[in-house]
């Protein structure tokens, strides 16, 4: 690790290309233009991104942390993804060739007075610099630190530095150099020594890197017949560095089974400062592959080795002598690795990662000072690599409580949802984290209160009358800070408050009276609860003394909020051995409240339940399972107040409607159908879109498009901002807001349409009643009293038109080009549009009115134009389409707008922008003409989308587009309450906003929809399992009418009465199947039919005044009688009454 801050620091920095060029700066120089995330801020974070990037490339050294050895360079390849320098850094660089390929060289030095760390390019020049912190860099430990003589009292020693760090305010580890003092106190060695070292390291391109290798020293190559020595091949070698009472350095390397060492020995090089010539000689290891790493002992001239040293590890070889303060070993290098120059080797960063919490032992050991044995050193619930890479302290358990991006949601909640805690909304939604995600804490088998303010009560765990304990067997949690004693809170005290004592069976309150600690409970009638004052989860004891739980401080943003009441007193549970709880949703809760619970220690209910959406004011009860009758050693519960939606998807049921919008709508994030009633809820309340193209305005006093827009019914666009009237009554308004066009006062509420004027706006209420806001001047904002019984607005460049429903228009503002003087005869509009200083109006027979400035020629209709069926304005011109689908321009056309481009087609729906013109074809494509200098003209294609709107402002243009939808209520699962759920209409084409559609029979099938739907019967379909019977008659007739039946009695072909007439026969003349005689006419229904040709349901089928089977009867002695004759004989005298008579 390079602690430059501490150390008088010179290195050589060599950038290597194979792309000459000898222009300066980063991007003259062939180097890849790479931005950081973000600039390092300090010496010591540029030396870590400098050895990120030497692992990330070809592989570093690692120093030693006390910094008694020190590598004197390595390889770094530069690419795209090298984002660790600022392009300033890297275009202060001066090419130069080394090795054969091209590269640049800079040298760093650590000034010894401030701790800057400053960069000097080939001229000499500094080119980049990073500012050390006065606070950590003090001048006068810097200067001790760097002693000149070398002497060992010079130096500060490690348990000094710990304990000057404890003791000092500015040094106590709240910065990056706790780092140093904590590796140095975990390290167990007595001195740190000064390095004065010159490191080169090499940077080259990545496609470069083979062309450096080949150039570079021949005697590190693989000999002929040797595997290639590859930077893959060793995976770590970590430094321990030397100590004034040992009599060697000790190294450690280890690498992944299989590896094939050159040569099957580790080479390893000295390079002392103070060294002759004669030291620099390789020692030579042998080492066992198979072994997977090994220690190695390299001991000083002349002594045995040191006792603490395997001697199978230890060098055979002379080592130097010179072991001692202000000597430093500055080449140590593995050249099995590679052996790139005379001077600079690599080695790739120990990989290994014991605990798996994404910090590398080594960097664990000597960088974090976290434990390499222990994923979670601090024990906060939050892994060490996780905290790292979130800049958290991995060695503070105080940041798991922290909430940085304020989005209501602990850090450690953060980790175990998968969020980003440094970001509110993770996936981007419109809602922040802590809204969808919301915070529960599972139960641990000890319970865990969390207070904000008020106090924790504690009660004797088995009623013993035991004395309080001094310490809690258990965490509590205070203000952020976890105790551990009873008597600590924000404030110092915890108090053992609230007691409550058995009367007669009941539970009554008892004096809040502080207990202190060893203070004994006087008898064992006292139950114990959590208390937060007058804000607080209050528990309510009764005869039963089940816990019923009113949550009184639920907030919508995410805030947590835990319940939890610790209990060890016997539940009276039931028979099957389960407790109620009860939580109250507060009445003004603003959203809905999704809770959720667990239960251990003494609560078998395995895992969380989640209870689903719960209204405000709602009374939800959790019943906890028991795995014995009495709960003894507490039960924790925990509450999740969220949206229910996850934080990492913007749409977390897929129903197509992103999270924000459902929060907005009322729906469940979680939940495709909210109301269960078929429909998914976005075809329920999708509602229609608005989509822009082109350069919307941004000025700096652009009001921004709001988040989340979406179930908009109307939109409105002028030259530059827009209206959007969602479904619930409100206007989203952005773009130029100089004059509050695009801020609605309060009375813009309930509005049915809107219209954007040039720098006002216009709304119209339901009771027909308009409001206006913005530029006031000329009265643009004060609508007459006339201006009443509207049905339309429109809204132009300073003035404004409203259309009543008795078809006459009235207008205001700014009249001075005659756009307010409506024409007398006009009393039948039905459609109206405004341009920049003119009016347009449709009449009910299709002719086209206008009034105003005509300068351009926009107030002169075609005489033709005599069956136009809608109507538009731009800002000099207008439009007009007709009832065959052409479109119709005229007015100014210097930009085009009124050339209607040849092959249209057939055209459905127009509009216009400041000098452009929009049209819908047949094909569902919008095509656009006029102007078109940022796009605003471009075509687009919504296939199957309908568009209800097209205009635009002077650059932009914008639609209002829908999908399938059905517009129902995605909370009511039967929207129009006629007992039909909405899917079961809109599946079997019925109205699901038609009120009495549960009594139609649109089959006519003798089955209301309502009945359809009980039987599961076809809406349109009279016989639905196709078996010629009608539903209905299958349904009156104890038939099945979903199945085809041939069990003798119920099939077509079947007659269970014997009549000689099927069951195919009788539905079809709608007689009894199971009556041979349905009229009761002395003829049986087979007979009728098949002889008679009578109607089985008619006793007299002539109404002659005999019933059918009389005149069967009779007709032996009256061949002439016809039962389908009134009067048979055709004396018109009726039959009944010539056989009576």
């Amino acid at each position: 690790m390079f602690f430059a801050a501490a150390a008088c620091l010179f290195a050589g920095l060599v950038f290597a290309s194979g792309h000459a060029s000898a222009q300066e700066g980063a991007e003259r120089a062939g180097l890849p233009a790479v931005v950081p995330r973000r600039a390092p801020a300090t010496p010591l974070e540029m030396a870590l991104r400098l050895e990120r990037e030497l692992a990330r490339g070809a592989g570093a050294l690692m120093p030693d942390p006390e910094r008694r050895v020190r590598p004197e360079g390595g390889v770094i390849t530069l690419d795209a993804a090298a984002t660790g320098f600022p392009p300033e850094f890297l275009a202060g660089l001066v090419p130069e060739e080394v090795n054969g390929v091209e590269a640049w060289r800079a040298v760093l030095r650590a000034d010894d007075a401030s701790g800057d760390m400053l960069f000097y390019n080939a001229a000499g020049e500094v080119f980049w610099s990073v500012a050390a912190d006065p606070a950590v860099y003090a001048p006068d430990w810097i200067a001790r630190l760097h002693s000149a003589d070398g002497k060992a009292a010079d130096f500060f020693s490690a348990e000094q530095v710990y304990q000057d760090a404890l003791a000092r305010p500015s040094r106590r580890m709240r910065t990056p150099e706790r780092i140093l003092y904590r590796s140095a106190w975990l390290s167990t060695r007595q001195y740190f020594l000064p390095s004065h070292v010159e490191m080169t390291f090499t940077f080259i391109l990545r496609e470069d890197l083979g062309a450096y290798r080949s150039g570079g020293t021949s005697g590190t190559r693989s000999a002929a017949g040797e595997p290639a020595r590859s930077p893959t091949t060793l995976t770590g070698l970590a430094f321990t560095g030397i100590a004034s009472d040992t009599n060697g350095v000790a190294l450690s390397a280890a690498w992944p089974a299989g590896t094939v060492f050159a040569g099957g020995a580790l080479d390893i090089f000295f390079t002392p400062t103070l060294a002759p010539p004669a030291w620099t000689a390789p020692w030579r290891v042998a080492v066992d592959p198979a072994a997977g790493g090994v220690d190695v002992v390299i001991p000083r001239s002349g002594l045995p080795p040191p006792p603490e040293a395997p001697a199978a590890a230890c060098v055979t070889n002379t080592a130097p002598s010179a072991y001692a303060p202000g000597v430093t070993l500055t080449n140590i290098i593995c050249t099995n690795a590679v052996r790139l120059t005379d001077f600079g080797f690599f080695r790739l960063a120990d990989a290994a990662d014991t605990d798996g919490d994404g910090l590398t032992d080594a960097g664990e050991r000597w960088v974090h000072g976290t434990s390499p044995a222990d994923p979670d050193s601090d024990g906060d619930g939050m892994p060490d690599g996780w905290e790292v890479d979130n800049l958290f302290d991995p060695l503070g358990p105080a940041d798991a409580d922290g909430d940085p991006d304020n989005d209501g949601l602990p850090n450690v909640a953060e980790f175990r949802a998968g969020t980003d805690p440094h970001n509110p909304d993770t996936d981007g939604d419109g809602l922040p984290d802590g809204v969808e995600a919301g915070w529960w804490e599972a139960a641990a088998p000890l319970p865990w209160f969390d207070v904000s303010g008020g106090a924790v009560c504690l009660q004797d765990t088995d009623l013993d009358d035991a004395l309080l304990p001094a310490a809690l067997p258990f965490p509590v949690r205070i203000g952020g800070a976890v105790c551990t004693n009873a008597l600590l809170d924000v404030n110092g005290v915890v108090y053992l408050a609230d007691r409550f004592r058995t009367v007669s069976g009941l539970y009554s309150r008892y004096a809040n009276t502080p207990l202190t600690d060893g203070q004994p409970l006087t008898d064992n009638h006292f139950a114990v609860a959590a208390h937060w004052d007058d804000l607080y989860a209050r528990a309510a004891m009764s005869a039963n003394p089940a816990t019923a739980v009113t949550v009184a401080d639920v907030t919508t943003n995410g805030a947590r909020c835990c319940v939890i009441e610790y209990r060890d007193m016997g539940f009276r549970s039931d028979s099957s051995r389960r407790v109620s709880f009860q939580i109250v949703i507060p009445a003004d809760a603003a959203n809905t409240v999704y809770v959720r619970y667990a239960g251990l220690a003494g609560a078998n209910t395995g895992a969380s339940a989640t209870l689903g959406a719960q209204g405000p004011g709602a009374a939800v009860n959790l019943p906890v399972s028991c795995d014995r009758p009495f709960i003894t050693d507490g039960l924790t519960l925990a509450y999740h107040f969220g949206s229910g939606g996850s934080p990492l998807a913007k749409d977390t049921d897929g129903d197509g409607l992103a999270d924000a919008e459902e929060a907005a709508l009322g729906t469940g994030p979680a939940c495709a159908d909210t109301d269960g009633d078929g429909l998914p809820d976005s075809l329920e309340a999708a509602g229609y879109r608005v989509v822009e193209w082109g350069a919307p305005y941004a000025g700096a006093d652009a009001a921004p498009r709001p988040d989340g827009l979406f179930n908009v019914l109307g939109v409105s666009a002028n030259s530059f901002h827009v209206l959007a009237v969602r479904a619930d009554g409100t206007v989203a308004c952005w773009g130029k807001n100089s004059f509050g066009q695009c801020s609605p006062p309060p009375q813009a509420t309930g509005i049915v349409s809107a219209a954007a004027g040039g720098e006002h706006s216009v709304a119209l209420r339901p009771d027909g009643t308009v409001v206006c806001w913005g530029c006031p001047y000329e009265g643009r904002t004060q609508p007459p009293a006339s201006a009443t019984g509207v049905v339309a607005v429109a809204a132009g460049g300073v003035h404004s038109a409203a259309l009543r429903a008795d078809g006459r228009v009235v207008c205001w503002g700014d009249g001075s080009d005659g756009q307010c003087d409506v024409p007398d005869d006009l009393t039948n509009a039905v459609a109206i549009a405004s341009g920049f200083l003119h009016t347009v109006a449709l009449r009910a027979d299709g002719r086209v009115v206008c009034w105003g400035d005509g300068s351009s020629g926009q107030c002169a209709a075609p005489p033709g134009l005599t069956n136009a069926v809608a109507v538009a304005a731009g800002g000099d011109h207008s439009v007009a389409l007709r009832a065959d689908g052409a479109v119709v321009c005229w007015g100014d056309g210097a930009s085009g707008q009124n050339q209607v481009p040849q092959n249209l087609g057939i055209v459905s729906l127009i509009g216009a922008g400041g000098h452009h013109t929009l049209a819908r074809t047949g094909t569902c494509d919008v095509v656009g003409w006029g102007a078109n200098g940022s796009g605003q003209s471009d075509g687009r294609s919504f296939t199957d989308a309908p568009v209800l709107y097209l205009g635009g402002g002077v650059n932009s243009s914008l639609a209002l587009v829908g999908g399938p939808q059905t517009f129902t209520d995605p909370l009511d699962p039967d929207t129009d309450g006629d007992g039909l759920p909405d899917g079961w209409e809109h599946e079997n084409g019925s109205d699901p906003l038609a009120v009495d559609a549960g009594d139609l029979d649109p089959d006519a099938d003798g089955l209301t929809n309502a009945q359809e739907r009980q039987l599961g019967t076809l809406l349109l379909n009279a016989d639905t399992d196709g078996d010629g019977m009608s539903d209905g008659w299958e349904v009156r007739h104890g038939f099945n009418p979903r199945t085809v039946q041939a069990d003798g009695t119920h099939g077509a072909g079947d007659d269970p009465d014997g009549d000689n007439l099927a069951n195919l026969g009788e539905s079809r003349h709608n007689s009894d199947p199971f009556d041979e005689d349905t009229d009761g006419d002395d003829l049986e229904d087979g007979d009728e039919v098949n002889v008679h040709g009578t109607s089985p349901l008619r006793p007299d089928t002539d109404g002659d005044g005999l019933a059918d089977g009389e005149e069967a009867a009779l007709k032996a002695d009256w061949p002439c009688l016809d039962p389908l004759a009134w009067d048979s004989d055709g004396d018109m005298l009726p039959d009944g009454w010539e056989v009576l008579y």
